[in-house]
């Protein structure tokens, strides 16, 4: 993992063999310079450093700067993504930005990305489905090659969270940071599916869970004549219902674990790598309880040092363990998310 701007030395390339193994061919990720602790959080809101890892596990978190925009983060972890390849931008046929903190209304991310990396003419949007945005992404181009015959998609999750935390309130200002995770991702040379199973959802009734009320656009400004949108005085920071969301969450992930397990005739002693969601160390604590999985060499955990990155928490820490050398082609990967919406689910794929 490298910072914004500088790429990682010894990356490891999976682009030997990725010719011959279709599914992810690449791994990259970024973090903003700045590295924000529980005493310097302490410094300014009635919390401890005691507090916060007892309770969430998170002892820093990266918080971005000047030119650390979402984009910046997404473009330095595509690039790393593109060389673990052996794949240059021209050779991406699909841009897939999973976000909620995109730099501006309009144009996209996904399209602000394709023009910084010269990736000029491929389809290119974004998705908000918020910490299970990559899980989604990652399912669409899956679709998209198989029905469509697109060729090789980027697949990002970049957050800027930061700015849309209010930093005096100690629920939610413990457990976000910002970073950015990409892979590059092929399935059309495979005869058997590289995603063994998928079990994604959207529960818009439990909307209230986790969300940011404020108004996405400026006071309307229309003629007297036409009926302009009430005021909007939504807090515009990040609420959350935490004990709500951490009763849901547990249960929503075990469901779609057991789902993708079962309709992928396998047991959780098959998975290699459990790659969850960095929500909270305590859920997912419960979730590998609940599942049965008790070895935790076998789950990629890094919130003690990134904290909850939202739609970048997955890719973030997949990137790790393949630089760690934790993963062998034809292994299982089992992933894991939930988030604002709420959005969930779960995919089981073939490494």
């Amino acid at each position: 993992m490298a910072a914004l701007g500088i790429r990682s030395a010894n990356v490891q390339s999976i682009a030997d063999f990725s010719a011959e193994r279709p599914g992810i061919l690449g791994t990259g990720s970024a973090l903003p310079k700045r590295v924000l602790s529980n005493k310097e959080l302490s410094q300014f809101i009635d919390t401890t450093d005691e507090w916060i890892t007892d309770r969430v596990g998170i002892a820093t978190r990266h918080v971005a700067g000047e030119g650390e925009s979402t984009v910046d983060l997404a473009y330095a972890a595509s690039l790393e993504a593109l060389s673990a390849a052996g794949m240059s931008a021209q050779d991406v046929d699909l841009i897939l930005f999973a976000t909620v903190t995109a730099d501006q209304m309009l144009p996209s991310a996904a399209a602000l990305l394709q023009e910084r990396l010269g990736a000029s003419g491929c389809m290119a949007f974004d998705l908000a489905a918020a910490c299970s945005g990559f899980l989604f992404g990652l399912t669409v181009a899956d679709s998209m090659q198989r029905a469509n015959g697109f060729g090789p998609a980027l697949v990002i999750g970049s957050e800027n969270l930061s700015r849309m935390i209010d930093w005096s309130d100690r629920q939610t200002c413990v457990l976000f940071g910002d970073g950015a995770g990409a892979v590059v991702y092929d399935a059309r040379s495979s005869k058997e599916p590289v995603i063994l199973a998928s079990d994604l959802h959207t529960d818009g009734s439990k909307k209230d869970l986790i969300c940011r009320p404020g108004r996405a656009f400026p006071p309307a400004t229309l003629p007297e004549s036409i009926a302009a949108f009430p005021e909007n005085t939504a807090s515009p920071y990040v609420s959350m219902r935490g004990r709500e969301v951490f009763k849901s969450a547990v249960t929503m992930m075990c469901d779609s674990i057991e789902a993708v397990l079962r309709d992928a005739g396998c047991s959780i002693d098959d998975v290699k790598l459990f790659v969850p969601h960095q929500s909270n160390k305590r859920m997912v604590e419960a979730v590998c309880d609940r599942v049965g999985l008790s070895d935790w060499s076998r789950v990629a955990m890094n919130i003690e040092r990134v904290g909850n990155t939202s739609a970048a928490s997955i890719p973030i820490a997949l990137h790790e363990a393949v630089q760690a050398g934790n993963l062998e082609r034809g292994d299982l990967v089992l992933m894991t998310a939930v988030g604002a919406g709420i959005t969930y689910g779960s995919v089981l794929l073939r490494w």
